[in-house]
């Protein structure tokens, strides 16, 4: 099953394209699993209500399509960066899903916590090995976005990176969908989807072009 859990609505104040595009669009990509992972830190309900949309309009059009609900949040690290002379926890962006009433909660509350086996926790777009002690076995995150400075899917650089590593559109308009990972099972827990075990492939159009069978 192909699927997206980075996508960008007209819920989220960058947004460019509706929730009834993205799914259309979806169909003519054979994507079967999204998540519209809208800014929660601009806006804590805008997630919310991008999901109850979707599942809305799947059912009315009877879409072979499985929404989860997500989220994009803003986290402080233990990872310090200097900034105008000055030592500053660096922040990270992070992909949350999880069952909309967990998700409510999390929202509404900041209450979080990223050792919960029922959450889905993803590093959003790190782009730099600055965040190189969040990518391993240890880390709170039950996954990864490939960056260009992985290296080839299944190089070894790539294999060292500890955590499962996915790839997802971060689409902000439909026209940048095309990015996705390939499940093997979308029926699985929220917290479960991305074992190793589940990931059969991964397309990248950032870096090393093209889809790699990751099932091997």
């Amino acid at each position: 099953y192909k699927v997206d859990f980075h996508l960008h609505s007209t819920h989220s104040h960058d947004g460019e394209s509706s929730v009834v595009d993205y799914l259309r669009r979806a169909v003519r990509l054979g994507i079967r699993g999204l998540a519209f992972t809208e800014h929660a830190n601009h806006n804590p309900l805008a997630p919310l209500r991008a999901y109850e949309e979707a599942i809305l309009l799947i059912e009315k059009y009877r879409l072979p399509i499985k929404v989860f609900p997500g989220a994009e949040i803003t986290l402080e690290t233990d990872l310090m960066v200097r900034k105008n002379g000055r030592k500053k926890p660096r922040q990270i962006h992070a992909l949350l899903l999880a069952e909309f009433d967990l998700l409510k909660k999390v929202l509404e509350t900041d209450d979080l916590d990223l050792e919960d086996p029922s959450l889905l926790s993803i590093i959003a777009h790190p782009g730099t090995t600055k965040f190189a002690p969040l990518f391993n076995s240890n880390s709170p995150f039950r996954g990864t976005e490939y960056s260009r400075f992985m290296g080839q899917p299944g190089s070894k650089a790539y294999q060292r990176i500890g955590l499962p590593i996915v790839s997802f559109s971060d689409a902000h308009r439909i026209s940048r969908m095309g990015t996705y990972t390939v499940l093997r099972d979308l029926d699985l827990p929220i917290g479960q989807l991305l074992s190793l075990s589940n990931i059969l492939g991964i397309k990248v159009t950032r870096g090393p072009n093209g889809y790699f069978d990751l099932s091997k």
